[in-house]
């Protein structure tokens, strides 16, 4: 089963900033990722720095702190960078609950008012808490009705709450001290972006000084909040500050003196336009960080999860073993698993259904109709509504069909399907046989930040389809070959028959009397031929009785039967039956070079035999490939340069699809004979018939196209496939090798020329001394089979 996550790390949306990865590991699970919801986002000396630098600003020139509202564990470290402030308050302990309130000062970078200071001192210490009571009410702006809304979507209701809370806490008989709130409103247009923001205005009850709270936003939520305080209000004196509350001490005597020595320059507008809007500057280019930060935090969070599914996944397919139709089954279940995480990972609600197109119905096409089958559902739903989707025809040339002309060509809209809310859509990527439909719907739209999160979230869902699906089409594909083998073991019976009575035909007693004495039963003289000939026919016969059981050939003896077919579906198709096999057996790779448009076109071809023909060659290029090497099934498009000199467009005149492969040189004296039924060179270690090319070279003079084995070309003395896996697990400098076969595996071969060649994650090949020392030094081949499509046969055309 797969593991699901806690769900308070989806969507990603901090309530604090402060960074402490470090402290709090109880209960944590996420130890490769940062996530901002439990580790906050920015280092404690940065808001320091943050701090200090805006105090400084020659239009503020006055303390500020920062407050936030954290969970239970984060550790205060040192008090000399985080205060935590305790409130007695009744009122605002209900508030913050389980939570901690924490006060991050410049400190010695810009530090307080010396007066507040030293009051503090006063009262042998106990001053200094009096002070930090009065700042928990920064907890009001954390109020739960007000975080159950939408600072940035819902402001006059959010402010309109405000208003309504600090009415309350002002009227409450709870409070231990009456500070007379006051909520003021003003329009920020920083960088010519209008929006309404609010502050919090108090009055000190003991150094009769005004404070001031800004909230930090962050998608319409409060994450923090700037605290402006020690501003002396509009015509307050000198000899009123800290009235009453000054002992005859010594340190009430350094306040007293302390107060004396004010400056002038430090009475004035409290609040004046020039300080509201420089704070509010630095409060925006705060927000604007804390959001890069987030947004990339987000990323790293959702790449980490994502990549744990996909190796969670890919881990659960490589447990499937057994019976086919049992095999895919368990894909379903883990496909269904696996979706189902993702949703209560980042949208509880919401599902996401995975269609894809069944292969009979693509052998059927002619009906008019296809059909899509459910493979995968986050709901792990088994209800039959929702089983299957079917479709009038539709045009299949495209990659994706989005949902309003998707809906035009479907017999029946699926049950529960809402046109408004529902994402979709039908997509095509690479092989059109292997259509799939995405139906999805989330439990709610984000907007802002979050809703940035959410559309890189569905990018990177849209990503994983290759690792979900591919298992899938391997699974299908291997199906149907199993169906392919089936249906050949039926079409080429009544074919077996006539064999055993041509080899019993042959080697009748009659017939040896032909050989042996060059005459008929009734004495008319024969044309005679040597034995060897006779009985050589009678062995390839029996070869190809063995032929018709294993049932891996077919001969085709009707003509073709052409229609419209996406070119790009016959060339993925083919490649889609051999990127497992191709690795499992020999470690090969194999990749398709194409022109950029061929995916444009439409063949009017025989799919059975095109298809049927390039099976072949690739077989063949796996069979006869090197170990550890590249296959290439390359496309090329040649254009009439008259049509482009006169017409000004592209149109091909000639199509070559090429298999190409590294192995051992094909003779030059071979090219002719290749073809040839039961040719087979006799140096050839490789088990087989000499069939495959022949049936290659039938199809396609059928279908009027030409196949050529090209000259082979070398590549290079030594196996590189083999030189470069050897090397990439063994230390040279350790191994008992013969010198020669050591200089051999240090030959110098350019970055290039491997990576053209070799299969470089040919991680299942472990190349033991036997291997490299047996077959090193042989030399290694580029040999490719062209078949050659003339357009005006088959009329290949843009659309």
């Amino acid at each position: 089963m797969f593991h699901c996550m806690n769900k308070d790390y989806w969507p990603i949306q901090p309530t604090f900033i402060s960074d402490c990865k470090e402290v709090s590991e109880k209960g944590f699970t996420l130890n490769e990722v940062r996530h901002p919801n439990v580790d906050g986002l920015l280092r404690v000396d940065e808001l320091r720095g943050f701090l200090a630098d805006s105090s400084d600003d020659e239009n503020i020139n006055n303390p500020l702190s920062l407050f936030q509202i954290v969970p239970r564990d984060f550790k205060i470290e040192d008090n000399r960078r985080i205060k935590e402030i305790v409130p007695k308050d009744v009122f605002i302990s209900e508030i913050i609950g389980d939570r901690r309130i924490i006060r991050i000062d410049p400190g010695v970078l810009y530090s307080n008012f010396q007066c507040c200071e030293l009051f503090r001192r006063c009262n042998n210490g106990k001053n200094k808490y009096l002070c930090y009571e009065s700042d928990s009410r920064i907890a009001l702006l954390y109020h739960s009705r007000l975080s159950s809304l939408n600072l940035e979507t819902d402001f006059e209701e959010w402010y309109e709450t405000l208003n309504a809370v600090i009415d309350e806490y002002n009227n409450n008989k709870r409070c231990t001290e009456d500070l007379s709130l006051k909520v003021f409103k003003y329009t920020d247009d920083f960088n010519d972006k209008e929006h309404s923001r609010v502050y919090i205005s108090y009055k000190c009850k003991y150094s009769h000084l005004e404070e001031f709270f800004f909230p930090v936003i962050y998608a319409g939520r409060v994450v923090a909040v700037l605290m402006q305080g020690q501003r002396f209000p509009n015509g307050m004196k000198k000899e009123e500050l800290f009235s009453g509350y000054i002992d005859d001490t010594s340190s009430g005597r350094e306040l007293k003196e302390s107060i004396n020595v004010i400056e002038a320059n430090h009475f004035g507008p409290s609040m004046s336009n020039e300080r509201l809007l420089a704070i509010t500057r630095r409060i925006e280019n705060l927000e604007k960080r804390i959001n890069e930060k987030t947004y990339v935090a987000a990323q790293s969070y959702i790449n980490y999860r994502f990549s744990l599914w996909q190796k969670e996944f890919r881990n659960k397919i490589k447990e499937i073993d057994g019976d086919l139709y049992d095999s895919i089954e368990k894909y379903n279940q883990y496909l269904c698993e696996i979706l189902k995480e993702i949703f209560e990972d980042f949208h509880e609600h919401g599902f996401i259904r995975i269609y894809t197109l069944q292969d009979s119905e693509i052998e059927e096409e002619n009906r008019g109709e296809y059909k899509f089958e459910l493979i995968g559902d986050s709901s792990c739903t088994k209800l039959s509504k929702y089983k299957t989707i079917q479709f009038s025809t539709f045009p299949m040339k495209k990659d994706a069909v989005e949902k309003e002309e998707l809906l035009k060509y479907i017999k029946k809209v699926p049950t529960g399907f809402n046109k408004d809310t529902d994402v979709f859509r039908m997509e095509v990527p690479i092989m059109a046989q292997k259509a799939y439909i995405i139906w999805k719907r989330y439990d709610g739209e984000y907007k802002g930040e979050l809703k940035k999160h959410d559309d890189y979230y569905r990018s990177m869902l849209k990503s994983m389809y290759h690792t979900l699906l591919e298992p899938y089409f391997i699974l299908e594909g291997t199906k149907f070959e199993k169906k392919l083998e089936a249906s050949l073991r039926i079409s080429v019976h009544e074919s077996a028959q006539v064999i055993p009575s041509v080899i019993d035909a042959i080697n009748s007693e009659e017939s040896l009397d032909i050989l042996i004495h060059g005459k008929a039963y009734n004495g008319n003289p024969v044309i005679t031929k040597p034995m060897h000939q006779i009985l050589d026919a009678s062995n390839r016969l029996l070869l190809l009785e063995g032929l018709f059981r294993r049932s891996t050939l077919i001969f085709k003896k009707d003509p073709p039967r052409c229609q419209w077919y996406d070119f790009h579906r016959i060339i993925y198709a083919t490649k889609s039956l051999f990127d497992t096999n191709v690795y499992r057996k020999k470690s090969q790779s194999l990749h398709i070079i194409s022109d950029s448009n061929f995916s444009k076109y439409q063949l009017l071809t025989d799919y059975g035999f095109l298809s049927h023909a390039l099976f072949n060659l690739v077989d063949n290029a796996t069979k006869y490939g090197r170990k550890g090497s590249k296959i290439y099934l390359k496309v090329i498009l040649e254009y009439d340069p008259l049509i482009k000199r006169i017409f000004n467009r592209d149109e091909p005149n000639l199509i070559r699809i090429s298999v190409i492969s590294f192995g051992n040189e094909i003779p030059e004296s071979s090219l002719q004979d290749i073809f040839k039924l039961y040719y087979r060179q006799s140096t050839n270690e490789i088990e087989g018939m000499g069939i495959g090319l022949f049936l290659v070279k039938k199809i396609c003079s059928s279908l009027k196209y030409k196949v050529d084995c090209m000259k082979s070309e070398k590549v290079h003395d030594i196996d590189l496939a083999l030189q470069y896996c050897y090397c990439k697990q063994n230390n040279l400098n350790d191994v008992e090798l013969p010198e020669g076969i050591i200089n051999k595996l240090k030959t110098s071969v350019s970055n290039d020329l491997v990576r053209y060649v070799v299969n470089i994650n040919a991680d299942n090949w472990e190349v033991t001394d036997d291997e490299v020392v047996k077959l090193l030094t042989r030399s290694i081949f580029k040999n490719e089979f062209q078949i050659t499509i003339p357009v005006k046969i088959n009329e290949s055309i843009i659309e």
